[in-house]
């Protein structure tokens, strides 16, 4: 029988509520895990965002989580993800997620607000184009049968549409607070 691997809380420099809600998302995706490989009805994702802090706070949260429920942490590389072509940001994500369903990955978008930003006013094609982009992104999440963990350094930047997609939002502490 294979051991539980340890949880890298200890390693976590943030304020007890904030570990507790790291603990509470822990819980409940390990709880729904084993219906990610199972071919039932109904919306299966786990989904949180990560608010404030800083990014190597928020990795080490992310990673603790895949660690506590079992599986691996992907971290999706935005840069590589968007793209300008029309349909290119769309087939990226696609392939993401086929992937992260193929190998039950922790999908991890740090900086999210880069694509599941408020959208736009329409003025011309490109305007459009990058809505649709957005839009995928929502349809993607509302799908995927895993976990995934989205982040920002402010909510108020994405599109309040895409807020019902999370079970948990998390507040991470401003760099710089003192967490003992």
């Amino acid at each position: 029988m294979q051991s539980k691997p340890t949880v890298l809380w200890q390693g976590l420099r943030l304020p007890k509520e904030c570990v507790g809600a790291l603990k509470a998302f822990t819980s409940h995706a390990q709880s729904s895990s084993g219906s990610f490989d199972q071919k039932s009805a109904g919306r299966q994702h786990i989904c949180a965002l990560f608010e404030g802090g800083n990014v190597a706070d928020r990795k080490m949260a992310a990673q603790s989580i895949a660690t506590g429920v079992g599986r691996v942490l992907h971290e999706v590389n935005l840069s590589r993800v968007a793209k300008k072509y029309i349909g290119e940001t769309e087939k990226n994500l696609s392939k993401v997620f086929d992937s992260a369903e193929r190998n039950h990955w922790v999908l991890f978008f740090d900086e999210a607000d880069a694509l599941l930003g408020k959208r736009t006013q329409v003025n011309d094609s490109h305007d459009r184009y990058a809505n649709a982009a957005t839009d995928y992104l929502a349809q993607r999440l509302d799908a995927y049968r895993g976990i995934a963990i989205l982040a920002t350094h402010t909510k108020s930047s994405l599109n309040p549409a895409f807020l019902r997609l999370f079970q948990h939002v998390i507040l991470f502490p401003s760099p710089g607070t003192d967490c003992s």
